[in-house]
């Protein structure tokens, strides 16, 4: 029987998850211990490679583009400052300069 190539995927996503609400509630004991295991989850992960199609690429692709950004909202919680980061790299705004003032263009 063939295993579901997406299952590792999934587990880590939920992992991710209550990694959220451990940051949410501030239980910082718990979101180390939940990082740690996750690091092993991502490392099995990159042990195990195997082919897949398109369609299982696509979700694939989607839950990982769903990890990083728990990852990001992990992030702003535990350290605050990366929401002055994340607002300066944001590609939606854009800042020019214009005889020494600084302009934001409208997106």
């Amino acid at each position: 029987m063939r295993s579901d190539p997406l299952a590792r995927y999934r587990a880590l996503h939920g992992h991710c998850e209550r990694m959220l609400d451990a940051a949410r509630s501030e239980d910082w004991a718990s979101l180390r211990r939940l990082g740690r295991e996750s690091a092993a989850m991502v490392a099995k992960l990159h042990r195990a490679g195997c082919a897949i199609d398109d369609a299982t690429r696509r979700e694939k692709f989607r839950l990982l583009r769903s990890i990083v950004e728990i990852d990001a909202q992990i992030r702003h919680l535990s350290e605050p400052w990366t929401r002055t980061i994340d607002a300066l790299l944001d590609p939606r705004r854009t800042v020019q300069r214009r005889g020494g003032a600084v302009a934001r263009r409208a997106s």
